[in-house]
C-alpha cells in the first residue's frame, strides 16, 4: 500500500477536493488501518501543538498515522509560521494532509512544496464551474436538470469565491429536501435576490447606528419569510469574517495582508477595513450571539419571521458606540473560537 509524501495540500472547492481527499486516504490506510489510524481536525476545535503532537504518535495498525487538518485558511499569520516550522521537520510514521478552499499563506506553501506537494484546483471557466456543480450534487444523490444547472451559473457571478458558492449550493440541497431531480423553478425559487454588497451597506447602516436606513434596505426582502433565514445567514457570515480580520488585526497583521487572506476585492479593501476598525470583538460578539438566537427562533416558528428579524436589525443599530468602539483587550480570544465554530454549524 503507498504511503505517499509526509505532507500533501489540498487546495480548492470541497466538491473537488473531497474525491481526492478519500482517494488518497484509501491510497494510505485500509479500512481496518484507517478506523484507527486517521484522525481529523477542523481549525479552531482543537490547539495546533496537540494536532502536531497527534501525527507524532506511532500508527497503532498500519505503517503510517494519518492526520487531515481542515479549515487552514482560518490560520493565523502566527499559526501559520509555528505550523511552517513544525513541517520542516518530517514524521516517518505520519501523514499530514492539509485542507483549504483558497491559497495558504506564503510561509507554510514554501513548507508543504519543501517537504511534500501542493495540489490546486482553480473554477474560473463555465465549464469547470458546471462541473463543480454536478459532483456537489451527485456526491447527494441529487441530479441537476441543464436548466436548473444554467440559472446555478448565472447566480454564481465572477467575484463569489468557491467557498462561498459552496455554501450556498448545500443550503439550495437542503432546501430540495427529498426531492433528487432539481429542476430550474425550484432554484429560480430559491436563488438568492440579496447581493453581497447589500450586507455590506446594511452593516453600514447597522455600525452608524442609521436605523430607518438599515430598515429600509431590507424592506422589500424581510417582507417574504422565505428570505428571513437567507438575510440572518448572510449576516451571520459578513459577522464572522469581520471578526476574523479583527483578530488579525489587533494582533498586528497588515490591512493588506488581512484583505489577501478574506480574498476581499482591491476595490473594496479600503471600505471593508473600515468597517473592521469600526466593530470591537466585543461588539462582534455581541452581534453574532443576537443573530445566532434569532436565527434559532426563525426555524423554531418562535415568531414571526418578518418581526423578529426587524426586531434583530433595530436591536443591532441600537448597540451602544461605547461598546462598539471600545477595544476588546480584556476579553479572550479563546470564546471567539467557539463562536466561530456555532456560525458554522448555524450557517
Amino acid at each position: 500500500m503507498k504511503t505517499g509524501k509526509p505532507v500533501v495540500a489540498l487546495i480548492g472547492p470541497v466538491p473537488l477536493v473531497e474525491p481526492r481527499l478519500q482517494q488518497l486516504l484509501e491510497e494510505w490506510l485500509s479500512p481496518t488501518q484507517r478506523a484507527v489510524d486517521c484522525q481529523t481536525f477542523r481549525l479552531g476545535e482543537c490547539a495546533l501543538p496537540a494536532i502536531v503532537e497527534t501525527l507524532r504518535q506511532l500508527p497503532m495498525a498500519g505503517a503510517v498515522r494519518v492526520v487531515v487538518l481542515r479549515g487552514i485558511e482560518d490560520l493565523t499569520a502566527e499559526d501559520a509560521a509555528r505550523l511552517a516550522e513544525a513541517l520542516r521537520t518530517p514524521v516517518p510514521t505520519g501523514r499530514l494532509v492539509l485542507v483549504a478552499t483558497h491559497a495558504l499563506p506564503a510561509g507554510l506553501r514554501a513548507a508543504c512544496t519543501a517537504v511534500g506537494h501542493i495540489e490546486e484546483w482553480t473554477v474560473e471557466t463555465p465549464a469547470e464551474k458546471a462541473r463543480v456543480v454536478r459532483d456537489f450534487f451527485t456526491q447527494r444523490s441529487q441530479r441537476l436538470t441543464p436548466e436548473a444547472v444554467q440559472r446555478i451559473l448565472r447566480a454564481w457571478s465572477d467575484e463569489v469565491e468557491p467557498a462561498h458558492i459552496v455554501g450556498w449550493l448545500e443550503q439550495l440541497s437542503l432546501y430540495a429536501g427529498t426531492q433528487q431531480m432539481i429542476g430550474g423553478e425550484l432554484v429560480e425559487r430559491f436563488t438568492p435576490v440579496i447581493s453581497e454588497g447589500t450586507v455590506f451597506e446594511l452593516v453600514e447602516a447597522i455600525g452608524a447606528g442609521a436605523v430607518d436606513r438599515a430598515l429600509q434596505l431590507v424592506a422589500t426582502q424581510a417582507r417574504e419569510a422565505r428570505r428571513v433565514p437567507e438575510w440572518l445567514g448572510l449576516l451571520g457570515w459578513h459577522f464572522r469574517r469581520l471578526w476574523r480580520a479583527r483578530v488579525r488585526l489587533e494582533a498586528g497583521q497588515p490591512p493588506a495582508a488581512i484583505a489577501r487572506e478574506l480574498r476581499l476585492p482591491r476595490r473594496v479593501e479600503d471600505a471593508w477595513m473600515a468597517q473592521v476598525r469600526r466593530w470591537s470583538l466585543t461588539a462582534l460578539r455581541a452581534a453574532s450571539d443576537l443573530l445566532l438566537e434569532m436565527d434559532t427562533r426563525v426555524k423554531r416558528g418562535r415568531g414571526e419571521p418578518q418581526r423578529l428579524f426587524e426586531e434583530t436589525i433595530v436591536t443591532l443599530a441600537t448597540v451602544p458606540d461605547a461598546m462598539r468602539d471600545a477595544t476588546s483587550s480584556a476579553r479572550p480570544y479563546s470564546g471567539a473560537e467557539s463562536l466561530c465554530l456555532a456560525l458554522d454549524q448555524s450557517a
